[in-house]
């Protein structure tokens, strides 16, 4: 299990590395920004600057977003003898992932035509939560007893896929298992699958159904082992804005 304040992504705060990477630069001249390590490090700067303070999906009470809410709700509904700060620390980590599927949106992450493996997707998301929360509840590829999970957040298990199937009930039938399992064997009742979604977008819609969805497990007799998994896609694979449109501007 590896705490998420490796070199890989711990790169302290904006400024602090701002000013640090204009220090060296001073010190050592042109020959450091050649090298991979000081590059690496202005990528992972120029990450933070983009994301920080984007988020929209907060957790305090009347200000949650419709999403959170009915999250809550259906949870308070449906899942037996699981304690309100359980749910309340479910929800702290759904916010996290929705305000990366916001942000990745609005950023044009995923946009048509790149290419992007599921390593890189995941690392994306992991930079994410971590640059926001620095928090030590933050872990990844973390042991179960029947594989590993990509991430341990708040003490739930994430899964992290990337997929081009349009539908979430099919991404649902695909990679469902493995995340139950894994809920299962950390003793667990609570799991994150999050997909990013390659499809080809056409007239995709932002409704609440469409990206999110709980799925209980087992999804006959609901009692007090009951396993609920809240999957989440993120769309990739989105074309520009100006493709949208109807009217195409005739070669001169």
């Amino acid at each position: 299990m590896e705490i998420m304040f490796s070199e890989e992504v711990d790169f302290y705060s904006i400024k602090s590395l701002e000013l640090q990477l204009q220090l060296d630069e001073l010190v050592y001249g042109d020959n450091i920004k050649k090298l991979k390590a000081h590059l690496k490090q202005k990528e992972y700067l120029e990450f933070d600057k983009r994301m920080f303070n984007k988020y929209s999906f907060k957790l305090d009470g009347d200000n949650d977003k419709e999403e959170i809410k009915r999250l809550k709700t259906y949870l308070n509904e449906k899942a037996i003898k699981l304690s309100n700060k359980e749910i309340e620390k479910f929800s702290d980590a759904i916010a996290l992932i929705l305000n990366y599927r916001e942000y990745s949106i609005r950023e044009g992450i995923y946009r048509e035509g790149k290419h992007i493996s599921e390593r890189e997707f995941k690392k994306n998301l992991c930079l994410y939560i971590n640059a926001n929360k620095k928090t030590k509840s933050f872990y990844k590829e973390v042991p179960t007893g029947a594989g590993k999970t990509d991430f341990m957040y708040k003490g739930f298990p994430i899964e992290g896929k990337v997929d081009s199937n349009k539908t979430i009930a099919k991404i649902v039938d695909d990679y469902l298992g493995q995340i139950i399992i894994y809920t299962n064997t950390l003793f667990k009742r609570l799991g994150i699958l999050c997909v990013l979604g390659l499809s080809s977008k056409k007239n995709w819609n932002y409704s609440f159904d469409e990206y999110i969805k709980i799925i209980p497990s087992p999804n006959s007799e609901q009692d007090e082992k009951t396993i609920f998994i809240c999957v989440i896609t993120i769309p990739g694979n989105l074309k520009s804005p100006s493709s949208y449109s109807k009217k195409k501007k005739k070669l001169q």
